[in-house]
């Protein structure tokens, strides 16, 4: 197994659902924390290779944040 496996593991979940004949305009890609930058960094991927990207996206505080 090759790093970063989450990502990897995102975007072959994506493809499943696109190939079982959801419409990418009817989907989502969401996270919070690391889950927002990996929500991020799979939407770059797809721009990427040209697979058609989810309708929405919702990362949030996909970049830390110090507690004060």
């Amino acid at each position: 197994m090759k790093y970063p496996a989450a990502l990897e593991d995102t975007v072959a979940a994506y493809r499943v659902l696109l190939t079982a004949g959801f419409a990418a305009h009817r989907t989502a890609i969401a996270g919070d924390s690391s889950g927002g930058a990996l929500a991020l960094a799979a939407a770059m991927t797809f721009r990427g290779d040209d697979t058609p990207v989810p309708g929405h996206s919702r990362p949030a505080e996909a970049v830390g944040h110090a507690a004060t």
